[in-house]
């Protein structure tokens, strides 16, 4: 419009550049983070084996694996329902980590008191707690809940993926730690 054709090629090479370098430090972090839960003993042993360029190679190749189901998935189920499934994911395992939050302030504040403290010596005074945690709780969990009564499946597949997500790493790890005990 302003006679400056060039900048739309410019702003789409920057923004290519931008996602590219974004989604290689996300790939390094998360072969990192595999090999580090691997070397901790909270993932697969052979996870954490690195190769004679010291390189996590088992890690690298089952990062990219995943990378590609989640290509094919979005190339079979269309753009639009993948990505808002994608959205809901990340919403559900956002919303399950503040409740994983609120349920350990209330049990910290719990052991806190228990152990002879008193809430004027905390730093910081939670107005309401533990009722404030409690509803929030509450009203994260029904928010949670009312993915399974949407019209759309996208929805309803997005909280049953959440839920897998979630609990699916926590009976693989539990099932390696009674393994290795």
């Amino acid at each position: 419009m302003y006679g400056v054709h060039w900048a739309g090629a410019g702003i789409g090479f920057v923004t290519l550049a931008a996602a590219l370098s974004s989604a290689n430090s996300g790939y390094y972090a998360s072969v990192r983070a595999l090999r580090g839960l691997a070397r901790h003993g909270m993932a697969p042993e052979f996870l954490g084996r690195l190769n004679r360029h010291y390189a996590p190679h088992n890690a690298i190749f089952v990062t990219l694996a995943c990378i590609w189901i989640v290509l094919l998935l979005g190339y079979f189920f269309g753009e639009y329902s993948f990505y808002l499934a994608l959205l809901l994911v990340s919403g559900f395992t956002g919303t399950t980590s503040w409740i994983v939050l609120c349920w350990a302030q209330i049990n910290f504040r719990k052991k806190w008191l228990s152990g002879g403290n008193t809430v004027e010596s905390l730093k910081y005074k939670t107005p309401g707690s533990p009722y404030t945690g409690i509803v929030a709780i509450v009203l994260m969990l029904f928010s949670l809940l009312m993915l399974l009564f949407s019209d759309d499946p996208v929805y309803r597949i997005a909280f049953v993926l959440g839920v897998v997500f979630i609990f699916l790493p926590l009976l693989i790890y539990t099932y390696w730690e009674k393994r290795n005990q």
